[in-house]
């Protein structure tokens, strides 16, 4: 799921013309980024994709594939050319969803489609780890949660991501509760 690729020169190559092997393993810098594609009502000929850092909160957005400048003001607003020169588009963090949205000329453009409140309750479940388990369960939670919640955006059949969420959530807890048998352990010694 999650694949970096790591270039590792060999000096001793057996198949000569290729000295780089390429080994995929850990995470990619660009795994931690939500892309959402979407379209817009005033550009009906182009199409968006707006990537949001889960880790720093920088947003990049693309049109028809070119990344748009963003402008150094306040609520640092993308410039979007048109016809009649440039308009400015503020994207707009949603809590608790994560998804943003894009407002321009003061009107909200939905990046991603809304949860159903059943989707958001069963997506948030991990998020009860903070009560229980603090700073590390709140980590294991939101994470769980931001991944959930990319599950029901996504174009996966239903009982797919259903199945998706729920082992998640299984799996949150059941990492919480060896996390936290491990530190008990190494606290009791």
């Amino acid at each position: 799921m999650f694949e970096t690729t790591f270039m590792i020169p060999l000096d001793n190559a057996v198949i000569s013309g290729f000295n780089l092997y390429q080994l995929n393993w850990g995470t990619n810098k660009s795994d931690n980024k939500l892309k959402y594609k979407f379209t817009i009502d005033n550009y009906p000929n182009s199409t968006f994709e707006l990537e949001s850092s889960v880790l720093t909160g920088r947003s990049y957005l693309s049109m028809d594939g070119k990344l748009l400048k963003q402008s150094t003001e306040k609520g640092q607003p993308f410039l979007i050319p048109t016809t009649n020169g440039i308009v400015k588009g503020f994207p707009k963090s949603t809590f608790p969803d994560f998804a943003p949205t894009l407002v321009i000329d003061g009107r909200k453009h939905l990046v991603a489609k809304k949860l159903e409140w059943y989707q958001f309750v069963l997506g948030a479940l991990p998020v009860l780890l903070v009560f229980v388990g603090g700073a590390v369960g709140g980590a294991l939670g939101i994470a769980a949660t931001i991944f959930n919640f990319q599950a029901f955006r996504s174009d996966n059949n239903m009982s797919t991501i259903y199945a998706r969420v729920i082992v998640t959530n299984i799996a949150a807890y059941v990492i919480f509760l060896v996390l936290a048998n491990l530190l008990l352990k190494q606290l009791n010694g």
